[in-house]
């Protein structure tokens, strides 16, 4: 058995699931191989669905209701008490709540070292109070270069941060089912033209201007279908909105799909869209580089670290729906262009996205 280095606490929000808490999860598996790891899961299970954890990581889960604020603050207060009084040599964190969560359960320890994950460039809430915190952190670790200069902007010191960009366990990306098979189970017509997009449905995605882009493709492209994979505050409202549009008999919404699923649907798509309105570096979207989807994605900041526009997929301004339905028309009508973008995106994926070389990375920061 591996020496145990370092006892290390790790603080995620995981009632939902996405790619930076897939990630997260992961890198949690890979320090559990030489060091003692707690993983404190903040309101509930979600991103450990489907996930192998690796049975060494002591596993502390603090469900609550979601929008009772009592709820919250119960788990929080329970969370900080039952972490509070053990001793760790470092900590690492990813998210608003749990960069404070963190830093209270390991504050007046100054032996103990402080690491926030950065996954977006954007501090939604309580921007102040964010700032302060994230001052008291020994490295704040960015997942693209946007993000780097984003805290830079937010006055955090730049000594104190890394860029470290965000990866794919690419040996957990191979298809299973066919693409038939796979459209038969999300019931989508093997003979459609599916456009399709995976990750929460939240404003920050974009999905809303994607479906409204929809009606354009459908009239371009008859036997078009979208699929909205994952699920999220906006699911019902998006669900009205193609209702509203005419399209909703040719748009499915899934739900969240995780593991070897999620893998098989994005292999079940035949142009990938990643409609955000601002990003760190979507995992999703690595995961379509991987398996040679050909991508449109909006021109803004993490999306602009992964797709080169005209390289290894097409670049579109962000909210604006008629450059969208264009770029996506385009790509379907092209289908030499479709191939040479899925091509050099899968060799930009394996490039510069390899997830043994970030996590070693990450590694080398947390037990310095």
């Amino acid at each position: 058995m591996k020496e145990k280095n370092r006892t290390i606490l790790m603080c995620m929000y995981a009632r939902t699931v996405g790619g930076a808490e897939l990630q997260f999860v992961e890198l949690a598996n890979y320090l559990s191989q030489r060091n003692q790891v707690r993983l404190l899961c903040l309101g509930g299970y979600g991103a450990l669905q489907g996930f192998d954890l690796s049975p060494s990581i002591d596993l502390k889960v603090y469900p609550y209701i979601p929008g009772s604020k009592w709820g919250v603050l119960s788990a929080l207060a329970k969370a900080w008490w039952e972490n509070f009084f053990h001793s760790y040599d470092a900590c690492i964190s990813t998210g608003i709540t749990t960069n404070q969560l963190a830093w209270l359960i390991c504050v007046g320890r100054k032996h103990v070292r402080l690491v926030s994950m950065q996954t977006v460039s954007d501090f939604l809430r309580r921007r102040t109070l964010n700032r302060m915190v994230l001052r008291r952190f020994d490295i704040l670790i960015a997942g693209a270069n946007d993000i780097r200069d984003y805290l830079v902007n937010e006055e955090q010191k730049p000594e104190r941060i890394r860029v470290v960009h965000n990866w794919v366990d690419f040996c957990r990306r191979i298809p299973v089912a066919t693409r038939s098979e796979m459209r038969l189970r999300l019931g989508v017509s093997p003979e459609s033209l599916v456009v399709g997009c995976i990750g929460r449905l939240h404003p920050q995605k974009g999905q809303l201007y994607l479906l409204r882009a929809f009606p354009a493709i459908l009239k371009n492209v008859p036997n078009a279908f979208l699929l909205l994979v994952g699920d999220g505050d906006e699911r019902e409202s998006l669900k009205r909105e193609a209702v509203l549009l005419g399209v909703s008999g040719r748009v499915a919404f899934p739900g969240i799909l995780a593991g070897q699923d999620y893998v098989d649907a994005i292999n079940s798509i035949d142009i990938y869209v990643q409609p955000s309105v601002f990003e760190g570096l979507p995992r999703t979207l690595l995961d379509a580089m991987y398996l040679e989807k050909p991508i449109v994605a909006t021109e803004v900041n993490g999306n602009r670290e992964a797709i080169v526009d005209g390289v290894n997929g097409l670049l579109v301004e962000e909210k604006n729906i008629d450059s969208l339905a264009l770029a996506i028309c385009r790509l379907i009508h092209d289908r030499a262009l479709q191939a040479r973008l899925a091509r050099c995106a899968h060799e930009s994926a394996v490039e510069l996205f390899d997830m043994e070389k970030q996590l070693a990375r990450i590694e080398s920061l947390v037990v310095a």
